[in-house]
């Protein structure tokens, strides 16, 4: 719970942590293992919302499928706010065909990581805050957030910059871990800043079904390229099993919410 507990420090705090934590991960896996860092997503139950089955997804990559299951983005200008080291930015952009991609992420040596696999013309990567996104107003036709904004010091000042960077009609397709009182209070803001919520959905179990899946695989890269003094921390940050985000995940004090919204 180590992790956990220092992200919970404060707001300001937080925010420096996990840019630090980010820009490790980029300078610490030249082979780009980690090149899709989110949690990963997998259909479970008779009510799969995946024509895959569990064996041929790549978890990591099926997470952007679902968040992006109802946004067309094909011909579309595409903005990505936390694309971390660009897996799904290169993934989207090679499959969906949108006009642009523009993936943005605090942590500049991601970014730097980026611009190394960038191999699409509608492709490219900026540094930039997500509290002060460096773009123009209303350029976006659907604006991506996966598993960043628990880094934030301001969902409500993110929530903001979505709305002003979003054309009329543009979608907002954001997935996350969260406290149980944030889904009403996600839910709040996004109607205040001229959002319609279209999907709200818990999908805690499918997070937990990938993180049961990769657990053996991050737990041996764990061992093999995390110093000693780190690796407590690392297994809380990757979701290992039975380890501190796990257990929040298990019990119910955390969960992980999707939503999809459409600028008004």
């Amino acid at each position: 719970m180590i992790f956990v507990w220092l992200t919970g420090i404060s707001p300001t705090f937080n925010r420096f942590l996990w840019k630090k934590w980010y820009n490790f991960l980029a300078l610490h896996d030249p082979e780009r293992l980690l090149s899709s860092m989110n949690y990963g997503f997998l259909p479970v139950g008779n009510g799969a919302e995946s024509g895959k089955s569990p064996v041929d997804v790549v978890p990591q990559l099926e997470l952007y499928e679902y968040v992006i299951s109802d946004a067309d983005i094909n011909g579309k200008v595409v903005i990505e706010v936390g694309a971390g080291r660009g897996g799904g930015a290169l993934y989207l952009s090679e499959k969906y065909n949108p006009l642009l991609y523009i993936g943005l992420d605090l942590a500049k040596n991601a970014s730097v990581d980026c611009a190394s696999l960038k191999q699409n013309s509608n492709l490219t990567f900026v540094a930039g805050d997500a509290l002060q996104i460096p773009l123009k107003k209303h350029v976006a036709d659907v604006l991506i957030n996966i598993e960043s904004s628990h880094c934030y010091s301001s969902i409500e000042t993110f929530i903001e910059e979505v709305a002003c960077v979003l054309k009329p009609g543009g979608y907002f397709c954001y997935c996350d871990l969260m406290p149980v009182s944030q889904v009403a209070m996600m839910k709040s803001q996004l109607a205040s800043h001229d959002m319609h919520v279209l999907r709200a959905k818990d999908v805690t179990c499918n997070i937990m079904a990938s993180l049961n899946r990769i657990s053996d695989r991050n737990t041996d890269m764990i061992r093999k390229k995390v110093p000693w003094y780190l690796k407590r921390s690392f297994s809380d940050f990757a979701g290992i099993q039975h380890t501190g985000v796990y257990n929040l995940f298990e019990s119910g004090k955390l969960v992980y919410y999707f939503f999809l919204a459409k600028r008004l």
